[in-house]
């Protein structure tokens, strides 16, 4: 019990955090309905023909809640089934069913948008499936560093491209606190994690 609490997930204060930033506006319009999150720009995008670079930004967009899946799985730790192990199959599952295309999706298996919902939840799997073994427990910390780098540059790319992509349209906006906040988050994360992995050595 003692070695539980002393190795208690932290993620579990930054996921709370890291959903708000993503659901709060990333971008603000004059127009409240252009006023949203990362999510919902993606699905905006994803109602116009999908090119190289929408299809990119869409990806990248909805690819934070990959990136949050993956930052919860890789904080479980042995012995397996114990309550902490639970607790993070549970998120790591409803995060994963977030990324679920619709089941109209059986009926059109050629829809692009739709392919890379299901893809984006398959790769979400596969890291639960791999951070529920317990072994990458270890490599938290650098793995984490890993991430939010990555983190990072996809708030940039993303959020740089969804201004352009909306400004094509003659629908100007500003960056929004959404996208800010969570680059920040990813950034605190990604340092509080490199320091971790440094004095672990």
């Amino acid at each position: 019990m003692r070695e539980q609490s002393r190795h208690f997930d932290k993620m579990w204060f930054v996921l709370p955090f890291a959903i708000l930033f993503y659901v709060m506006p990333w971008m603000l319009n004059s127009s409240a309905v252009l006023s949203i999150g990362a999510y919902d720009i993606a699905e905006l995008l994803a109602k116009r023909p999908f090119d190289d670079v929408t299809y990119a930004t869409t990806l990248i967009l909805r690819g934070h809640l990959v990136l949050f899946t993956w930052l919860i799985a890789i904080g479980t730790q042995r012995p397996l089934f114990s309550a902490s192990w639970w607790w993070h199959l549970i998120a790591g599952l409803v995060l994963v069913v977030a990324q679920l295309p619709p089941l109209t999706f059986i009926n059109d298996l050629s829809d692009s948008n739709q392919q890379q919902q299901a893809l984006l939840a398959m790769v979400s799997l596969l890291g639960v499936a791999i951070g529920l073994t317990g072994y990458v427990w270890r490599y938290r910390h650098g793995l984490r560093v890993i991430i939010t780098i990555g983190g990072v540059i996809m708030t940039i790319y993303g959020t740089t491209n969804a201004l352009a992509i909306l400004s094509d349209y003659s629908l100007p906006a500003n960056v929004g606190l959404g996208a800010i906040g969570l680059g920040g988050l990813y950034i605190v994360l990604g340092i509080v994690s490199l320091y971790q992995l440094a004095k672990s050595r």
